[in-house]
């Protein structure tokens, strides 16, 4: 008897931001041209901020958003 195997291929993309603000355009267009089911990233504080990111400035559209706020933080997005 034979069985179909099905292949599914999962995209991901991981890098550490050193800041999240400063590189959101770059990280716009390519998450657009690469649309990855899985996105993380880290350090997504700053170092010496005096403002705070909050979960609404890291939501994106299709994503469901993971976040660790806890020191330099992280971010983890998933396609809905």
């Amino acid at each position: 008897m034979d069985a179909k195997k099905q292949t599914y291929r999962i995209a991901a993309m991981y890098t550490n931001l050193d800041s999240f603000n400063n590189k959101r355009r770059e990280l716009d267009v390519r998450i657009a041209a690469r649309q990855p089911d899985i996105i993380g990233f880290t350090e997504i504080n700053p170092k010496h901020a005096t403002w705070e990111l909050a979960t609404q400035d890291l939501q994106r559209q299709g994503y469901n958003l993971n976040v660790y706020f806890t020191g330099r933080g992280s971010v983890l997005y998933v396609k809905d």
